[in-house]
Order: C-alpha cells, then structure tokens, then sequence
C-alpha cells in the first residue's frame, strides 16, 4: 500500500489533490491483484489521466516551467503504455492467458517511483510559488476610489484557433474569479459571439487564421459604432512583442498584448490595466 507522504508533494494544491486520487486508485487495485480488478483500474487511469494531464500542463505554462514539453511527451508516452497494457489486459481476459495484469503492476510502480517521485517534483520551485496566487489575491481591479470592478462581474471572451491555448487562458482566468468566460474558435465566430452578447474583456490571438487578429478588431470597431455599443477593451495573444503586428494592434488602440506562453501573473496585470483604463476612459470615472 502506498501512503502519501511530503516526498509526493509538489508545493501546488490542485497537482496534489489528483496524485492523491491516483495513489488511492492504485491502492484499490493492489488489494484485488486480477484482470477484472486491473481493466477496472485502467479506465479509471484513463479518465484520471485526461483530466490530470490537462491541468498539469496548464499549470506548468502559468507558472512558465521551462521543462514542459519534455513533460508533456513524458504524459503521451504514460498514455501509451496505458494503452498497450489495456489492450493486454483485453487479451487475457479474453483468451485467460497473457501478461496484461503484471503490465499493469509494474505500470503503476512507474508512474509513482519514476513520473512523480523524480519528474513531477521537479515542478515544485516553479509551481509552489504561485500556489497561493488565487486564493490570496483579492478577484477585483480599484477602478478609482469610488468604484471596484469584481472579476466575478466581468464577461470575458476568447478568440483563439488553438483549442489548447483558449482552454489554458480559461483555466487561469476561472482560477482567478471570473465566472463568465465564453470561447471562439476563429475572427468571424468571435464577431458573432461578441454581437449576440457584448464581452467587457477580449482577449484575441494576432495570428490566427482565417481572419487574424487585427481584421478581427476593425470589424469589431465597425461593428461596435454601428450598434452603438460600448467599446470593449482588446488584449491580445502574440508570440513576439516587437512585430509589426502589435505595433498595428497598438494604432488601433488595442488594450495591450500577452507574449505566449503566458504567464498568470502577467494576465492578471494586463487585464487589471485593460479594464482600469477603458473603464476610466468611457465612464469618466
């Protein structure tokens, strides 16, 4: 039986919590050594690994792990083995001989002595420091002395043809208190979002395709004076803050820009100035 025990720990709560949960799937499993037992434990493997590995490696580019594709070919590598000793443990249910039950112990050994115990506890200087980011920082922006914005309040939409890189971005901006958080694939599904329901926050990919960041925002400016709508602030997503792309954002009075991949701390200060100051701007506050 395994015991959690500090050595397991990576400083970061949400990680712990999953090991934890993983630990007790294979305790489960090593007090009924068998194929029914151990089919059992790899779909529960399966699903804990999609949701785990997912977080983990959103985490790790939040916290700017420079180590996270190694990490992310370990997890697909993990997934693999997972596969093949489901297939096994398929096998011998079927013909009663095999080796997929031995696979499978000598599996979960690996993904405890080997993928925590010396690959995820090489996370810990990067996540620990930022464990406590948002439960300690306070889920609002001080607009002026009379007035507080609330993230809670605040409706957020992101425009991005990366799937992975709009769940990253919702991933931190739900751990920080926002609530509202809507997705768009491509420019024109977000000009359709944004018209059926006015975001007070975008944030937008510059290069994404067909239409890029920047004929995203001239619509939407086209768009926003045509139905009188308030303007809302545009921060956008850019692999190199010196191109001639950000310089273009900046004339057309985008918010500002994040370098990807992006860092929590960092969202957080480019949307508290994004909304300070487009705020201030067309309120008067």
């Amino acid at each position: 039986m395994i015991l959690w025990r500090d050595e397991l720990s990576v400083g970061f709560e949400a990680i712990d919590d999953d090991h934890r949960e993983l630990v007790d799937i294979i305790n489960r499993f090593e007090q009924d050594i068998g194929v029914a037992a151990a089919r059992r434990t790899a779909q529960e493997l399966n699903r804990f690994a999609l949701h785990h590995f997912t977080r983990e490696e959103a985490i790790q580019q939040a916290c700017g792990y420079p180590a996270r594709e190694y990490h992310r070919q370990q997890h697909a590598e993990l997934m693999r083995q997972l596969e093949r000793v489901s297939g096994a443990l398929d096998e011998q249910a079927r013909s009663d001989a095999g080796h997929g039950v031995p696979d499978m112990v000598s599996l979960v050994r690996r993904w405890i002595l080997h993928h925590i115990l010396q690959s995820d506890t090489l996370l810990k200087p990067y996540v620990a420091p930022h464990a406590s980011l948002a439960e300690d920082r306070p889920a609002f922006v001080r607009v002026s002395t009379h007035r507080t914005i609330f993230y809670a309040d605040v409706s957020v939409l992101i425009i991005d043809d990366v799937q992975f890189q709009r769940m990253i971005i919702t991933r931190m901006l739900r751990s920080l208190g926002f609530t509202d958080v809507r997705e768009a694939a491509d420019g024109a599904a977000g000009l359709d979002s944004c018209v059926r329901s006015w975001p007070d926050l975008i944030i937008c990919d510059i290069g994404m395709s067909p239409i890029n960041g920047l004929a995203f925002l001239r619509m939407l400016q086209a768009e926003e004076k045509r139905q009188g709508a308030h303007p809302a602030p545009v921060v956008y997503l850019t692999g190199h803050n010196d191109s001639a792309s950000v310089i273009e954002a900046k004339k057309l009075g985008a918010a500002g820009y994040l370098i990807k991949p992006v860092k929590i701390t960092d969202l957080v200060r480019r949307i508290d100035s994004a909304l300070v100051r487009f705020t201030s701007t067309h309120s008067g506050a």
